[in-house]
């Protein structure tokens, strides 16, 4: 394991992963070890006695977990045993996911004839017959149950079972008394499907959390024949109105900026422009003329990208 350990954490380079410094191995007793990043502060599991005090705070460290296996998929692996704790704080608060002795590629598809990882965070699929073929969603899965403990250490029934929910339904995320928001509770009931093609990849559960995260943050920029127009806080919208050309409206709802009150033929990235679709980070907005021997004019249009601050 230990040799799956540093393979693993070679191939993977994120914030939110403990890094490998170094491999050290004694060629007379052929002891061996490794040499990682230290990790200073507490890990996860301190949640589950201290308390979560805030959505905001509690979405920071969803976010940081989510992104820890969104990268470790996104290099083809599978951790396999995800649980607060496998997380701990460095000394400047940034969380990061070790123990990588069950770890193992996801292509081809791996297989397993062992029920491997702790029970409560094993996936409903892993207690099928062996041999079993699992996927990354078994992390993903990991991941919703350790949301549920940093809420709440005292697991409801249906975790306990062998497989899990296997006499009652999982329990949806708004019996929270934290109180979060409708589309955070969906994603995070998604995580626990017995369904693992049901369950959203890390990446999604990711992007959800930073939308909430970044509500309201971002700023637009609209450049029109040589003039700038910023669009900024939630609910703000600008409309382009040209006498004889199509005309629209940039709106921002603090998640996404879409385009609004289309009228004639408006494309964004020479594709036509749909009512309410969110708009790419950056583009060019196309908008026609009504009559014919006029040339069409183009806007450039720039989404800010500000970063979670944890």
């Amino acid at each position: 394991s230990l040799q799956r350990e540093i393979a693993s954490l070679s191939a993977i380079q994120s914030k939110h992963v403990v890094q490998i410094y170094d491999f050290i191995e004694d060629s007379k007793t052929a002891a061996a070890g490794i040499v990682q990043e230290y990790l200073a502060g507490d890990d996860v599991s301190d949640f589950s006695t201290s308390g979560m005090k805030s959505v905001p705070d509690y979405l920071k460290v969803l976010f940081q977990i989510a992104s820890g296996i969104a990268d470790i998929h996104s290099h083809g692996k599978i951790h396999r045993d995800i649980k607060p704790i496998n997380m701990k704080f460095d000394a400047e608060g940034i969380l990061k996911i070790f123990d990588f002795g069950l770890a193992c590629d996801h292509k081809p598809a791996p297989v397993t004839t062992a029920a491997r990882g702790t029970d409560v965070y094993r996936a409903p699929e892993l207690y099928a017959a062996s041999p079993v073929t699992f996927t990354p969603a078994v992390d993903t899965y990991a991941f919703g149950v350790s949301a549920w403990e940093i809420l709440d250490p005292k697991f409801p029934r249906g975790f306990l079972e062998m497989p899990p929910f296997d006499t009652s339904a999982a329990p949806s995320f708004s019996t929270q008394a934290i109180g979060l928001p409708p589309a955070i509770v969906n994603i995070l009931d998604l995580t626990l499907s017995r369904d693992p093609e049901a369950r959203p990849t890390m990446s999604r559960v990711r992007d959800i959390v930073v939308g909430h995260l970044l509500f309201g943050k971002h700023e637009g920029r609209l450049t029109y024949d040589d003039k700038s127009y910023k669009i900024a806080g939630i609910n703000k919208s600008i409309g382009v109105k040209t006498p004889g050309f199509a005309s629209f409206a940039l709106h921002y709802d603090g998640f996404a900026f879409c385009v609004r009150n289309i009228s004639g033929n408006v494309n964004i990235n020479n594709i036509s422009a749909v009512e309410n679709a969110p708009l790419p980070g950056s583009c060019v907005i196309t908008i026609s003329p009504q009559n014919a021997g006029q040339r069409q004019r183009y806007l450039t249009f720039d989404i800010s990208h500000p970063e979670v601050i944890i």
